[in-house]
């Protein structure tokens, strides 16, 4: 094809001028006078004549010129392959067949090696199913994405509270604090001084009340510090239930039992009576006798049993009256909020304290 000819084919394609003059947003813009209209500028002119409330961000006139400027390009680009469609159809054969094929461009090698890319991606699978190298690399790409996330939408620095000289040594967790205060103990049995606390996440399915309860429990069983556990000296809680704590004496050094009463006479004689088994009584062929010796013997055995109840109260007493030596000391236990974590993570903070006057 001459080049006359295709000259010809692309003025045959190209558009005739497209008329911009319309009248329309004169229109309307005539016809909305007196009511205020938000406008916003549009994207290529620059210019406030696009309604907000419209979803195009250019004004009709540029919308129609990018229009004129695709259907010109979409034009061209059919005229360049209808020229390259009629010169391969004018070489000969042998010549088609004797030209070695030319490699294609870079950007369509790296267009294929991106598709090969995309089909051999491996399927998402769970953490838990990954082993080795793959699970190490994972993990670590995890914990960057938290740590920018953190970063991103954690709340602001603030400054922390400094730590208070009276709570005493922070340990890891639960077992280490008692294990601390295990060898406190052993150290120094009588009169032992000890303060310490650790910090767990706080959950809604337990209560500062609940978590006092428990660790009161573990001081007893595990600990086997000696505190009059049954009867504190001081139970406080806030109004927010934000603290519950309890204070109770410390039995370090035991109790001391008071010295048993002298017996008395009167109580003796009883007891001598009492302990004697009741006469038989003489069997007769009208069976009177027998219904007294059965009420005899029912009678013994309430009095028997009688006795019996009243020294097991006696017991009871003197055990009551063991007095507790005085040590000066306390144990007290607290469970309170804590927000000492940079992210804002609340917790709770279990604190023990063992002192002596």
């Amino acid at each position: 094809m001459s080049d006359s000819s295709t000259l010809g084919l692309l003025d045959s394609l190209r558009l005739p001028p497209m008329d911009t003059s319309d009248d329309s947003l004169d229109a309307d813009t005539n016809a909305g006078a007196g009511i205020m209209r938000s406008l916003k500028a549009c994207r290529t002119c620059k210019k406030e004549v696009v309604f907000v409330w419209q979803k195009f961000v250019n004004c009709r006139d540029c919308r129609a010129k990018n229009k004129q400027k695709e259907d010109l390009k979409r034009a061209r680009r059919l005229a360049r392959m209808a020229v390259l469609q009629n010169t391969s159809d004018n070489i000969p054969p042998e010549t088609s067949s004797s030209v070695a094929p030319s490699s294609p461009p870079a950007y369509v090698k790296k267009a294929k090696t991106t598709a090969k890319k995309s089909v051999q991606l491996r399927e998402a699978k769970y953490l838990r199913d990954l082993e080795g190298e793959e699970k190490e690399v994972a993990v670590k790409m995890m914990k960057s994405h938290v740590t920018r996330l953190v970063i991103r939408k954690g709340p602001d620095a603030y400054l922390q509270p400094g730590p208070d000289p009276n709570a005493g040594t922070e340990y890891l967790n639960a077992t280490a604090l008692y294990n601390a205060l295990k060898a406190c103990i052993a150290n120094s049995p009588v009169k032992p001084v000890f303060r310490g606390f650790h910090i767990v996440v706080a959950s809604d399915e337990e209560s500062h009340k609940q978590k006092l309860d428990f660790v009161i429990r573990d001081l007893r069983k595990i600990v086997r510090i000696p505190f009059n556990y049954s009867e504190p000296i001081l139970k406080q809680r806030t109004k927010s239930e934000t603290m519950r704590n309890a204070t109770y004496e410390c039995n370090c050094m035991g109790f001391v039992s008071p010295p048993p009463p002298p017996a008395t006479p009167s109580l003796s004689r009883s007891n001598s009576a009492s302990d004697r088994p009741p006469k038989k009584p003489k069997l007769s062929s009208s069976g009177g006798s027998l219904m007294e010796y059965m009420r005899s013997q029912k009678k013994a055995k309430e009095e028997a049993e009688a006795e019996r109840q009243r020294a097991l109260a006696a017991e009871k007493t003197e055990s009551e009256k063991k007095r507790r030596v005085e040590c000066g000391g306390r144990v007290k236990i607290q469970v309170q909020e804590d927000r000492s974590h940079p992210c804002g993570i609340v917790g709770q903070k279990i604190r023990v304290t063992v002192e002596h006057a």
